[in-house]
């Protein structure tokens, strides 16, 4: 095998990602917006594996073939560190003489070197000097030492070193709010998400303490923290509600039952966490190739996408799904109105389809029973657009097909393809 040509100063670094899980997978769109990195081709195991699917969504280059790494010049590697042939593909890596490196490792370094060189080009092969695999891989990765010292600055900013959760990952969030309740001795607490104008709880552990979601909406409303010593209790304990916006939020963060002021620190400190981690996700998903998936209409082959990964995350972590069929009637122009209305009022994760004149699909995660209040703010914002003075609205028809076990998985994509073909 030759050596690999050389690039001249300041072009991004040529790599190939194999074997991406779905926590690699999170990477990609990061990656791919770099300007220092090009993402020629993603190889998998499989058509269903992870980082394929994410790479057909991006439209990125993808095989199942490891002989097709051997048809193109690559400067680097990046191979899942939970991959089931990882020695079977370092061992062809090998053979081509291109250097590996893990994601986490090479994203986490790739942040650093952001932080601080921003203008700092791209390193060239050309001043490698030869075949030195450890060269090749500082030039890739530089500066480990300092990249070292800066995620540990990273992690000192975070709450006792916790990682703060993305606004989609519900799992992510309630993990936190329990942990962090444990660890502070919060007899309970609760994360709340404003949406059309209604306070929702999206992650949370102990029981609806009234209380505490009075001192969030007053904490809301002021645009300040609200902590207070609640009387009647031995030894005297603190609640407390903590505000945060990000570009695409408006959330407070709730816990009862403190024993004193260091632990409400810690609260305090975690409101902070996510509002950074939210502030940096919406600017993610602003520059992401894949952010047509998020909070906006889709076309009907990019709907049948996230159909295909919802049984696939239903599969891997049990999460439920729901398609709701909604036929909408009415004046003319309602329903464009309601188009251009709707993706503000729902979530991050909610999927919208308008395969034909009346009709709107809606795929979103949760039971039946977290469908509530999204109902509620898709009557209220049809009401706005359709209803005149004391008219009411056309009722809404809502047909529904839920993913709840893994037997119900060829049904559900058996319903949603006759109702996106339906005309």
């Amino acid at each position: 095998m030759p050596s690999l040509d050389p690039v001249s100063p300041g072009s991004p670094r040529r790599i190939v990602l194999i074997d991406f899980d779905w926590q690699d997978a999170d990477l990609l769109p990061e990656l791919l917006r770099h300007p220092g990195v090009d993402v020629r081709l993603v190889a998998g195991p499989s058509a269903d594996d992870p980082g394929v699917r994410v790479a057909e969504l991006c439209g990125v280059p993808r095989t199942l073939e490891l002989a097709d790494l051997a048809r193109e010049r690559f400067d680097l590697a990046l191979l899942g560190e939970r991959s089931s042939r990882r020695e079977l593909v370092a061992g062809v890596l090998e053979a081509l003489d291109l250097p590996l490196v893990s994601p986490r490792a090479f994203v986490g370094d790739m942040r650093g070197v952001e932080r601080r060189h921003p203008q700092a080009p791209a390193a060239s092969t050309a001043e490698l000097g030869g075949d030195d695999m450890a060269t090749l891989i500082d030039l890739a990765i530089p500066d480990l030492e300092a990249s070292g010292v800066t995620r540990r600055e990273e992690v000192a900013a975070a709450p006792r070193g916790r990682s703060m959760p993305r606004p989609i990952d519900r799992e992510g969030l309630e993990a936190m709010i329990v942990e962090l309740a444990r660890e502070t001795g919060a007899s309970a607490a609760a994360l709340l998400v404003k949406r059309g104008g209604t306070l929702e709880r999206e992650a949370g552990t102990g029981p609806d303490d009234p209380l505490l979601r009075s001192l969030g909406e007053a904490a809301l409303e002021l645009d300040a923290p609200q902590v207070v010593w609640r009387a009647g209790t031995t030894p005297m304990r603190l609640w407390g509600a903590w505000p945060f916006r990000s570009a695409d939020h408006t959330a407070v963060l709730l816990a009862g039952g403190l024993p004193s002021d260091r632990e409400a620190g810690s609260w305090e400190q975690a409101t902070a966490g996510l509002r950074e981690a939210w502030e940096r996700d919406a600017a993610e998903i602003a520059r992401s190739p894949e952010h047509r998936f998020r909070n906006a209409w889709l076309t009907p082959a990019e709907f049948r996408s996230r159909i295909r990964l919802a049984v696939e995350r239903h599969q891997r972590d049990g999460l439920r799904f729901a398609i709701h069929r909604l036929h909408l009637g009415g004046r003319p122009g309602a329903v464009e109105a309601l188009c251009r209305r709707l993706p503000d009022h729902l979530r991050g994760g909610d999927c919208l389809c308008h395969p034909a004149p009346g009709v709107v699909l809606l795929l979103l995660a949760g039971s039946q029973a977290e469908f509530a209040p999204v109902r509620a703010r898709l009557e209220e914002v049809w009401g706005q657009c359709c209803g005149g003075p004391g008219e009411p609205p056309p009722p809404i028809g809502d047909e529904r097909i839920e993913l709840i076990s893994r037997a119900d998985a060829d049904v559900f994509v058996s319903a949603a393809s006759g109702w996106l073909a339906a005309r």
